[in-house]
Order: C-alpha cells, then sequence, then structure tokens
C-alpha cells in the first residue's frame, strides 16, 4: 500500500500491556467451560465497564457491569 508506519517502542510496549490486560475480560479464555458466555465487547470509563456476553443457546446477549 505504501503506508508508512512510525514506530514507537514506549507505545509499542505501553499497547501490548493494553492488549493482554483486555485478554483478562474479552474472548473465550475468560470462560470457565465452553458453555458458559463468551465476552466479545468491553466499553469503559477510567472507572468503571461493561462487557457483552454472548450466550450458545440464547439469541440476545446481555451486558454486565464491570468494576476496574
Amino acid at each position: 500500500m505504501g503506508l508508512r508506519v512510525k514506530r514507537d517502542e514506549k507505545v509499542e510496549a505501553l499497547a501490548w500491556q493494553v492488549g493482554k490486560a483486555l485478554t483478562n475480560f474479552i474472548g473465550g479464555q475468560v470462560r470457565q467451560t465452553p458453555q458458559d458466555p463468551k465476552n466479545d465487547v468491553l466499553l469503559a470509563t477510567a472507572s468503571m465497564g461493561h462487557v457483552r456476553q454472548r450466550h450458545l443457546e440464547r439469541i440476545a446477549h446481555t451486558w454486565l457491569e464491570i468494576k476496574l
């Protein structure tokens, strides 16, 4: 594509830490069993957040409030 990418080691290190922290809330690895709901969205502010859970057996999803 010819796009120039500017790299910054400090930003990349911080972004990697943020990405790893998100896996505590989002993704299949958060489930205890394959039948548990899967968290697929995190909306957050500095003090709290909401996680959307998708259920295998239901059409509708649910939102949970979490403390950050």
